[in-house]
């Protein structure tokens, strides 16, 4: 890491911890900052989001330019290294689900919604937007041990299953 500086920031009503990160190599990603931060923090100090940058904005006295970061969007901090699309039609809704509540430009069916900004309350509406556009009920318990798009789209297709094809993929 050459420079890095942590703003909280507003999202979706919800303050987060941000950390904006620049590196000396590009041999890093934001998922390596996290790990690193779980290792060394406490889990209520390791920020929610990593924005990578190419350079951190600077003042003249050489310091985080933390204005400039302010209006840095937070789309920039999804992970731009390989994320695997969603594979099939439930996967596919489900990732624009949570595109738009955690104001992703993408997400892989193996991302973790808690690693890209969700919380509690987030995990709420997904849940209202999951019986809403799915007509299953998933329990919060149920979400926090399946976070990622692939195994949330084979829980709702295990409580469906006269809902699937013969490919065992879930009619949406």
């Amino acid at each position: 890491i050459e420079r890095v500086a942590v703003l909280l920031r507003n999202n979706n009503g919800q303050d987060m911890l941000v950390a904006f990160v620049s590196f000396k190599q590009n041999n890093c990603n934001a998922e390596t900052c996290r790990r690193w931060a779980q290792r060394q923090l406490p889990a209520f100090m390791v920020p929610s989001r990593f924005v990578i940058l190419n350079h951190l904005p600077l003042t003249a006295g050489g310091k985080p330019d933390r204005a400039s970061l302010r209006k840095t969007p937070l789309s920039l901090s999804a992970d731009t290294s390989y994320r695997e699309p969603p594979q099939t039609p439930l996967e596919q809704k489900l990732a624009l689900i949570w595109q738009e509540l955690l104001q992703l430009d993408t997400a892989g069916r193996h991302d973790d919604f808690f690693r890209y900004g969700g919380h509690s309350l987030l995990a709420g509406r997904l849940i209202s937007r999951i019986r809403q556009n799915f007509n299953c009920s998933i329990s919060l318990a149920a979400f926090f041990e399946n976070a990622t798009i692939c195994e949330l789209a084979e829980l709702i297709t295990r409580q469906q299953p006269e809902e699937t094809d013969r490919t065992g993929q879930a009619r949406v």
